[in-house]
Formats: structure tokens, C-alpha cells, sequence
């Protein structure tokens, strides 16, 4: 899977349809966690060009959150025409769909809509085979979250759209995500003077997409100390959950200050004692999300990911195969030492040529590596469940280009 990057998005569509099905096939189908399932299974069809298809399903989506029964059949249509599609998808050996594929795909769902009765039908149709690539704005993307935000008065009797609970606005957040990276790879792809500023431009717009769903990490802290400095700072509820879990095994500060940069949350824990049984634990917590715990002379600091769907990583090259490690956790780089046997989590590495100092949790590790490159925020996937690895995979980066890096947990 991490040298092919069509198979990182088949492995999402698994998984989102596995979420549908077994909410539809419950005795009683959950028509909420259906459309949740739905809405990622529309972003995941999207991601790799199948818009028509990825329209289709987010209607469903929309349908199954008003809670009628009535879209039922027309999700099961849905199952069924996947269950055939899926493995279309899966039979290709590149990096994008290829032409057979979407048109086998488009006249398996022309005949899924075809034996759909009318009053079932959603409103979106699709119609030719060629393969839609995404046009959607910075407007349509805050247009789409607006109208989703429930409202008071006359105007509430019009809206039918899902409410913008937690769960739905992540998953706004992760199809902008991965709408805008499927946009970077076709920049990449191209030539010409202004490249470079279009990828600089897209990469911030990604950054800037990750507050949609996020919250401020200030009331999470008040209960620690009476002093707290994080305003403004807004953090994935995971991370903040993390966080909690990870002071509550230290005493209590004297104060609180955070900080946010490079989409990394630096927090100080000032006038503060602790002991290296309490620092232990809490960095246990903390090394699980990517983060390390630091205490000295009466200040305690951490480094956390504000979020762990796109962060901020070191890539690496190591024996031909691309790796990234948080950038939280990174201390130093020092050149390797000659006639030094090295070995590390990844294996032999007697013939690297440069060593990463890294402190995660409160542990120091090395890793070791062939050329280390500058840092990159980059999107991330978790490994799915569906498929094993060795212990330090935890999933799936991609840079710029869409170039799968392996995803090192410490």
C-alpha cells in the first residue's frame, strides 16, 4: 500500500462502506452513523475522480440524516452497486483510475438508478463518463458548511441539511483535505514559473481548513490552574482529550500558557513541580499522539500535533523507501559517526549516513536515516484496520506531489 497511492483511497472507501453497511444491516439501521458513514464514503469517491458517484452518495448522505426511512432502499441500491464497483476500482495498477474503470463504473451506477424507483431517487443524477475533476472554491466549501448550520425563525422550516454536529464538520474538514491534496498532485504534475507559489497557496488553504471542526483548547485547561493564556488556540477535541488525560497525572501548575505554531500546540506548565514517576506517565499518554514532555527548572513543556489528520513531519529516505516522524519529537541531527554499527526500529542501519535525535513522551530514541529532508505539513491516514504492519506504522503521509511516506509512531 505505501507505494501505491490509489490504494491508500480504495482502503478509505473500505472502510467508510464497511461503516454504511453495518449501519444499514443492523435490525434496527442507525439512519445517523449511515449518513456519517455515507458523507466519508462521498469524500472518498471523490478523492479519487469519481465526482459523479462521490454527488451521488453525499445526497444519500443528506437524505439519511433527516432520519426518514424512506431513503433505506435506495441506500441498499447503493451497497449492492459498491459491492460490484469496489473491486473494479481495486483491479487497477496505478496511481489514478483508468478510463475502462470510470466507464464501467458510470454504467454499473446508470443501472443502479436505472431500477431505483423515482420517488427514491436523489436529486443528483449522473450523467456521461468522463472523469470530473474537482472545481470546488474557498467560497463553495464555506458555502457547504454554512448551510448546514441550523437556524431560527421562518428559515428553519427550509432546512433540511444534517446539523453541524462534531462529527459531520470533520468530515467537511476531511474532504476539503482531500480535495485540495488531489488538486496539489495535478499542480505537481504540471510545469511552469508560478508552480511553486499555486503549491504554497494550496498548502496554506489546507492548514487553514483544519480549524473547521476544531475547538478551543482554553476551557479544557481552567480546571488545572487560574491562570490560562491559549486564546484563540483551537485544537482537534482528541488532541484536547489527550492533553487532559496527560496533566491530570502531573500536580497542578501555577500557570498555563500555549501557543500555537507550525500546526504544533507549545504548551508551558510554569511554577510546577513533578516527579520523574508523574513525567513518565504523562509522556506515555502523550507519545500515543506524536508529542514529548520536557521539564526544566520549574517549567514543564510540551509539544503535541494540534492535529493528527495533516501535521507537521520530517521525512526521511531509507534504503529507497520514504518515511516521515513527527516533527514534535525531533531534537537533532547529527551526522553519523564512521565504523559505528547502528540498528534501529527500522532494521540494520549500518549504512546511513545521518541520525535523528527524538524525544517521545519523555523517552530518547534514534532513528537513523539516508537523507532527511525539510520539514512538510502533510496529510495523514491512519492504517486502517483492515490491513497489519510493523508496530511503528501508524498509517500513511503524503507530501505535495501525493508521494506515499510511511508513517513512523515511535
Amino acid at each position: 500500500m505505501a507505494n501505491d497511492y490509489l490504494s491508500l483511497f480504495i482502503a478509505d472507501i473500505n472502510r467508510s462502506f464497511e461503516g454504511l453497511i453495518f449501519s444499514i444491516e443492523q435490525s434496527t439501521p442507525s439512519t445517523t452513523q449511515a449518513s456519517l458513514h455515507a458523507r466519508d464514503l462521498a469524500d472518498a469517491l471523490g478523492s479519487v475522480g469519481l465526482s459523479q458517484l462521490s454527488s451521488f452518495t453525499a445526497d444519500l448522505s443528506r437524505q439519511l440524516a433527516t432520519g426518514q426511512d424512506a431513503v433505506l432502499p435506495a441506500t441498499t441500491q447503493l451497497i449492492e452497486f459498491l459491492k460490484i464497483s469496489i473491486p473494479v476500482m481495486e483491479s487497477g495498477n496505478d496511481n489514478i483510475l483508468l478510463p475502462n474503470q470510470i466507464e464501467e463504473i458510470h454504467r454499473l451506477s446508470a443501472q443502479m438508478l436505472a431500477a431505483m424507483p423515482l420517488h427514491l431517487m436523489p436529486a443528483f443524477e449522473p450523467t456521461g463518463t468522463e472523469l470530473d475533476l474537482p472545481t470546488k472554491s474557498d467560497l463553495d466549501i464555506h458555502q457547504e458548511i454554512q448551510q448546514d448550520i441550523p437556524v431560527s425563525g421562518p428559515a428553519a422550516n427550509v432546512i433540511t441539511s444534517v446539523a453541524p454536529n462534531a462529527d459531520f464538520l470533520l468530515s467537511q474538514r476531511r474532504m476539503g483535505l482531500n480535495l485540495v491534496q488531489r488538486v496539489r498532485k495535478m499542480v505537481s504534475d504540471q510545469q511552469g514559473s508560478a508552480q511553486r507559489e499555486i503549491d504554497f497557496l494550496l498548502s496554506e488553504h489546507q492548514d487553514a481548513l483544519l480549524a473547521v471542526g476544531q475547538v478551543l483548547l482554553a476551557p479544557y485547561l481552567q480546571n488545572f490552574t487560574g491562570k490560562v493564556e491559549a486564546d484563540g488556540v483551537l485544537v482537534d477535541s482528541d488532541l484536547a482529550d489527550v492533553l487532559v488525560s496527560s496533566l491530570r497525572l502531573l500536580t497542578h501548575p501555577g500557570a498555563i500558557s500555549v501557543h500555537k505554531q507550525a500546526l504544533t500546540l507549545f504548551i508551558n506548565l510554569s511554577e510546577i513541580s513533578v516527579t520523574p514517576l508523574q513525567l513518565s506517565a504523562a509522556g506515555e499518554v502523550l507519545a500515543k499522539a506524536c508529542g514529548r514532555i520536557e521539564y526544566t527548572n520549574g517549567v514543564l513543556r510540551i509539544l503535541l500535533p494540534a492535529s493528527l489528520k495533516r501535521m507537521r513531519l520530517l521525512p526521511f529516505m531509507r534504503n529507497g523507501q520514504r518515511y516521515v516522524v513527527s516533527w514534535a519529537q525531533l531534537i537533532s541531527i547529527d551526522p553519523v559517526q564512521p565504523g559505528v554499527f547502528l540498528n534501529d526500529i527500522l532494521g540494520d542501519a549500518s549504512q546511513c549516513q545521518k541520525t535523528m535525535r527524538l524525544c517521545c513522551g519523555d523517552h530518547i530514541y534514534f532513528l537513523n536515516a539516508d537523507e532527511i529532508y525539510p520539514v512538510l505539513n502533510m496529510n495523514t491516514f491512519k492504517l486502517p484496520s483492515l490491513l497489519s504492519g510493523p508496530d511503528w506504522l501508524s498509517g500513511i503521509a503524503l507530501d505535495d506531489a501525493s508521494n506515499p511516506y510511511s508513517w513512523v509512531l515511535l
